[in-house]
């Protein structure tokens, strides 16, 4: 079982998660991204939550689930609010303050 594709993904508000013609749709503020699904993964989206599952029992199933749901919940941060990150500058020796 996988640890990374049997979490659940949490889909803000402003966000949303489709399926269209076997792409993953992910529109946002930031724009849109799709990614391919593949045939051995089963994409269910309810209730502002989106869950990935094997279809299937085999090895390429279990390896792509995890995959998949990870690649999804990079597409839900990419198009969602955007994220700042202030820089930090650090001194050392006698220039410390």
């Amino acid at each position: 079982m996988s640890r990374v594709g049997s979490s659940a993904i949490a889909i803000p508000s402003g966000v949303t998660v489709s399926q269209q013609d076997g792409l993953v749709v992910v529109k946002g503020k930031n724009g849109e991204l799709s990614a391919p699904l593949h045939s051995e993964v089963e994409l269910v989206v309810a209730d502002d939550v989106a869950t990935v599952k094997p279809r299937r029992k085999t090895k390429l199933a279990q390896s792509l689930w995890g995959t998949m749901r990870a690649t999804i919940s990079n597409m839900v941060v990419g198009v969602g609010a955007l994220r700042t990150c202030g820089r930090i500058t650090l001194r050392q020796g006698r220039n410390a303050h």
